[in-house]
């Protein structure tokens, strides 16, 4: 094979001879390109060329460097976990203490100890790098025009290898079901991978072939004595199964790194040199669409690291940061008046003997128009912010633990899915039958679009992961398309068209009550999504592949561990405020308003109301990213997907259980509330928090309310209730006031406060010490309601609940400095408060004695 490279005017200008027929392609690029072209004999080798200065390596490196660091990370968790906590590894479910187990285990080698599991985690990282291009590498050895096999083995390779990280990050300690799902997923993936690899070996490559056969017949015929001993000794219970059990693990272990490690045999000689990189060829459509997907990733990637705003062109920031928006624009007029000024140099693709190019097929301008605007609403809707996906899987907690991801933790996850996504069209060659444009691939995307639908927690978040990728892999495919109709403004027009009608459908799926006919989209999020993939199936045309290379996203943890702030006299602050979708009174993003507020009135529970923002109208975004980082535990509500305008708890205390409800709503908006257990100074407590329908919908808060009071009445726990009610104080039933604290059985926080409407607090089984309005200052349209309460003493329930009992008014000053609410925010609107909050209505907090006989 021959390439020949000239510099001209600055770039670099790429003219290549092929050998045996088979294509090989090279993208011209300013600054350097990696290179690929394959010849008839199967060996490899990496050259980044840069200018006049040309790099390579050796591709068997690569097969090396995966083999030592995947047998590092292995052995490096035995040997640290033997050396520093072996009594502790060798302890089983059978036996606590008698050294009946194995510290050979490779789940309990790695299990909570510090450091061989986090050792053990770098190591697998580190080692994903290679594994990964090794599985692009075999199918670059293997792909044939004749079968479909060598892709089909690349897609189980990658399948196989995200499950190896879910097995390794989610340990069984962490959650015993998922990790048993991925380990079995992942063994089950082994099957198609060893198989198929051996099958789609060239038959010249008889060493190669031989080898990995003995291999993966060891690898199978090693999963027998395994699965037998792990029966024995999870089910028998039979001393000393599990140290054997442990011993056959090893061997499945070390066999999987061996069967890999022999691909690099093929590694040879320079025979396949690896093209990408990002230069400038601006007529390339599919280089122009990895642009575009990777300009959606940093976009996504911005937001992930800034709270889940975008700090460049967000509108709703703050005073100082909108300064630099200017420039930003500036600097994007001036960059579209450069391209449009720019003389191209049209380079033509090369197109293999006896097949037509695919810009020679006119396609259908209206069909690529849908497709392209599908895509364009898809992508918008799903992956501008990397917590929207964690958001349509949220379902709360179980036995203290989150039963799905967590969008501030996880969120990256779907940034690597993205980037995995995006790295299919470039890996993939444009081959007469290409993977990403077959009935199979768009089957695989339905079938991840009906997870992530269909299920929540981590299994809908696994869903929501393959349709992320999914969707970038067709972006060249679908903007290749569009480019090839020749009809730019009916094509484009048609797409903008169609993802203007899918972004008001999505939104008429929550806010269907407020416009004429909207009840039709009432909670039919499942119309939208099969709408858009039928429009996804009119695509079919396969781009020119490019390669480009992308950064790898960081992501925040709070700073601080969850603590409640006055742990010593048991004192409970919690607060309610609807937050009407984090946009403050001049359109700016209020999150750190409202964090302030919370943080200064020291709130130990949070409500917050109108919240759930994953809709293009809102931005796409997450307003708990800057609250959480000051040390909350969090459950977002029901996610997107359930057609609510959402509520959030934020708490400094350990979360027990939760539930989400979605209350009945025959008429009106529907009403979202979650209920938690909390475990609060050692004693469980119910919390509930909830956003009730208008009053425009009289059955619908009638059975809100009802719902609502089952929930409270039900719970054998002290109950704080937190919600926006939409009632008259003390009215009388089907108003919700009276159903909801009389079947509730819960204490209004006042029932002397008769100026409220919307927010209100309930108690039961607790004593109430304080209670306060601040006013909402430019944050939002409602103030923030504040009770504050004390927990009896453990094992005691609560004294003196009469009236007079119950309302024993005091001054400040006649309890403990620890129950005062801060004095910076006595004042008015003419002066005082902070940042526009004050105490109002009352114009000061009110507070009440406990009665004689409590004791706390």
């Amino acid at each position: 094979m021959k390439v020949i490279i000239d510099d001209l005017a600055g770039d670099v200008l790429c003219s290549a001879s092929f050998v045996g027929g088979v294509k090989s392609w090279l993208r011209p690029s300013a600054g350097f390109s990696f290179l690929i072209s394959i010849c008839p004999s199967f060996s490899v080798t990496a050259i980044m060329v840069a200018q006049q200065n040309p790099l390579s390596f050796p591709a068997a490196a690569v097969g090396r460097a995966h083999t030592i660091l995947a047998a590092a990370a292995f052995t490096s968790a035995l040997c640290i976990g033997s050396l520093l906590h072996y009594k502790k590894l060798s302890r089983t479910a059978l036996l606590a203490i008698r050294m009946n187990g194995s510290p050979l285990s490779q789940p309990r080698r790695i299990g909570d100890w510090y450091p061989e599991r986090n050792i053990f985690q770098i190591l697998i990282a580190v080692t994903s790098v290679p594994r990964f291009i090794l599985v692009a590498l075999q199918y670059y050895l293997h792909r044939s025009r004749t079968s479909s096999l060598p892709a089909l083995v690349f897609i189980f390779g990658l399948i196989r290898t995200i499950s190896c990280g879910g097995w390794v990050y989610i340990t069984s300690s962490d959650d015993h079901d998922i990790h048993d799902i991925m380990m079995i997923t992942y063994m089950v993936c082994n099957i198609p991978w060893m198989i198929g690899g051996i099958r789609a070996t060239p038959l010249k490559s008889s060493v190669v072939r031989r080898k990995r056969t003995y291999i993966a017949t060891v690898f199978f015929v090693t999963i027998i004595p395994l699965i037998y001993y792990f029966i024995q000794h999870k089910i028998y219970r039979i001393p000393g199964a599990y140290t054997r059990y442990a011993f056959f693990e090893w061997g499945l272990i070390f066999s999987d790194i061996l069967y890999d490690s022999v691909l690099s045999k093929n590694f040879g000689k320079p025979i396949c040199n690896l093209v990408s990189g990002l230069g400038r060829e601006g007529d390339n459509v599919g280089y122009q669409a990895i642009v575009t997907g990777l300009g959606l990733m940093v976009s996504a990637l911005a937001k992930h690291a800034n709270h889940s705003n975008n700090p460049g062109i967000s509108g709703h920031l703050s005073t100082q940061r909108r300064r630099l928006q200017q420039d930003w624009f500036d600097i994007a007029l001036i960059s579209v008046f450069v391209i449009y000024t720019r003389q191209h140099r049209r380079i033509s693709p090369f197109t293999p003997p006896g097949r037509s190019r695919a810009s020679d097929i006119t396609p259908p301008w209206f069909t690529s128009g849908i497709s392209l605007g599908s895509l364009l609403f898809t992508a918008h809707n799903l992956l501008a912010d990397p917590s929207t996906l964690v958001a349509w899987s949220w379902t709360g907690f179980t036995n203290g633990h989150p039963r799905g991801p967590v969008p501030h933790v996880h969120g990256f996850l779907t940034l690597i899915a993205q980037s995995i996504g995006i790295l299919a069209p470039l890996i993939l060659p444009s081959l007469d039958a290409n993977p990403l444009a077959s009935p199979v691939w768009f089957l695989y995307g339905a079938g991840s679009a009906y997870v992530m639908y269909m299920y929540r927690n981590w299994l809908g978040y696994v869903g929501s992961l393959n349709h992320a990728l999914f969707l970038m892999s067709i972006f060249p495919l679908v903007l290749q398309k569009a480019a090839d109709t020749e009809k730019v403004a009916r094509t484009y027009t048609t797409a903008m068209l169609v993802y203007c009608l899918l972004n008001l459908a999505s939104i008429f799926t929550a806010a269907y009550a407020f416009v004429p006919g909207g009840q039709i989209f009432r909670e039919h999020t499942d119309l939208v999504t099969i709408g858009k993939w039928l429009a996804y199936r009119l695509h079919s045309a396969p781009p020119t592949a490019n390669q480009a290379r992308l950064l790898v996203s960081v992501y925040r943890l709070p700073s601080t561990a969850p603590k409640p702030y006055k742990p010593g006299p048991r004192v409970i602050n919690a607060g309610i405020w609807t937050i009407h979708f984090g946009f403050d009174n001049i359109g700016h993003d209020s999150q750190r308003g409202v964090r302030n507020l919370v943080k200064d009135m020291q709130l130990d529970i949070v409500g917050l109301l109108e919240t759930d923002l994953h809709r293009t109208a809102f931005g796409h975004r997450d307003l708990t990213r800057v609250i959480v980082e000051e040390g909350y535990n969090v459950d977002i509500g029901p996610g997107p997907n359930s057609h609510t305008w959402g509520c959030v708890l934020l708490t400094k205390f350990p979360i027990i259980n939760t539930t989400h409800h979605l209350l009945p709503s025959p008429h009106g908006e529907l009403a979202p509330a979650i209920e938690a257990v909390l475990d609060v100074y050692g004693t469980p407590i119910t919390v509930v928090v909830s956003h009730n329908g208008q009053e425009e919908d009289a059955l619908d808060r009638e059975l809100q309310s009802r719902k609502l009071a089952e929930i409270m009445s039900a719970s054998h726990h002290p109950v704080i209730f937190l919600g926006y009610v939409v009632t008259k104080p003390h009215a009388q039933r089907p108003n919700p006031y009276e159903i909801m604290v009389k079947d509730g059985n819960v204490h209004d926080i006042d029932h002397e406060d008769l100026d409220r409407w919307c927010e209100y607090i309930f108690y039961r089984g607790l004593y109430r010490t304080a209670y306060a309005r601040i006013s909402r200052g430019i944050i939002t349209d409602t103030e923030m309601q504040v009770g504050q309460f004390v927990l009896p003493k453990y094992g005691y329930g609560v004294a003196g609940q009469s009236v007079e009992a119950r309302y024993l008014r005091a001054r400040k000053e006649d309890l403990p400095v620890a129950h005062w609410f801060p004095m910076e925010y006595y004042g008015s609107p003419i002066r005082g408060g902070v940042d526009g909050h004050f105490y109002h209505v009352f114009g000061t907090p009110l507070y009440y004695k406990l009665p004689e006989t409590a004791i706390v």
